[in-house]
């Protein structure tokens, strides 16, 4: 399937997959986010596949839910709350097909629906602050991604050291002392990658925020 098609589809890709409405809003935001750096980049850069594996990064996402968390289900949309019968079944079904790697399942499905090399390197790579620096600074799609991934939390866009903060509270780092050290580390590294990224933007980091992203999120 082309990165065209892909985004024209997106909505019917995410009811064939029963992805529940909060990762769809997500996906949706990280793909504004990564459609408003594209449009402010000092160089000119070709979007539609960076746009088509933005709004399929998180496919798998079902695979790693808890729904018997309460306060994970409060990350749920109300209507979806009500289907939690719905999603779990869909998750068991997610494991005998994929296995229970998120990210390995994200890889299967982007190649289930046919998507091109591009999408499947961008998948494969995204997690890059286990990358070299000189990996992931010349590679500008992959840097975005990362990037635009990283601006997005439950609540929609906020600034990168929000996001962080916000993860780690969600998923309790406080409790365990190598996943804080972890933490810090990526505090650095994240630094860096913004800084890296925003020395061939025309814009700042605080440019980007919800408000600014609703052009781009209400063409898909």
């Amino acid at each position: 399937m082309e990165s065209k098609k892909i985004i024209r589809q997106i909505q019917s890709i995410y009811e064939r997959y029963a992805i529940p409405t909060n990762v769809q809003r997500h996906m949706f935001s990280v793909a504004g986010v990564a459609k408003q750096i594209c449009e402010n980049c000092k160089d000119k850069i070709d979007s539609t596949d960076l746009i088509a594996t933005c709004l399929i990064h998180d496919l798998g996402n079902i695979i790693k839910m808890n729904f018997d968390n309460e306060e994970k289900i409060k990350l749920l949309d109300k209507n979806d709350v009500q289907r939690l019968e719905y999603f779990k079944k869909k998750q068991e079904e997610f494991w005998k097909k994929y296995g229970k790697d998120d990210n390995l399942a994200n890889e299967l499905i982007a190649k289930e629906l046919g998507a091109n090399d591009e999408i499947i390197y961008l998948l494969e790579n995204k997690a890059i602050e286990h990358k070299p620096i000189e990996f992931w600074s010349d590679d500008l799609p992959l840097l975005i991604l990362a990037y635009a991934d990283c601006r997005v939390s439950p609540c929609g866009v906020v600034s990168m050291q929000e996001r962080i903060e916000e993860y780690a509270h969600r998923n309790e780092f406080h409790k365990d002392k190598e996943k804080m050290e972890n933490t810090k580390k990526f505090e650095e590294f994240s630094k860096l990658m913004e800084s890296e990224l925003f020395k061939k933007m025309k814009i700042k980091p605080e440019d980007i925020n919800q408000e600014s992203i609703k052009k781009y999120t209400q063409e898909w």
